[in-house]
């Protein structure tokens, strides 16, 4: 059974941005969430450092990875 994980708070996101396996480079299965506190900030940000290819993002409800890294700039 798979969990479902809803964003209606939004959520810290750690996602690929490349990669050469599955998993990476824009696959969804990729994603790792994190929730939405203060310590899920630093684990995600944390998990972007370690990981290469990897960048964390808050997401607001009802936004898209693209829209997030777009309020980033």
């Amino acid at each position: 059974m798979t969990r479902k994980v809803r964003l209606d708070d939004g959520a810290w996101l750690a996602y690929p941005t490349k990669g050469e396996r599955a998993g990476e480079g824009g696959d969804a299965f990729g994603v790792r969430y994190f929730g939405n506190t203060d310590a899920a900030e630093l684990a995600a940000l944390h998990f972007a450092n370690d990981n290469d290819g990897y960048r964390a993002v808050y997401m607001a409800p009802n936004e898209s990875i693209s829209e997030a890294e777009e309020q980033r700039e």
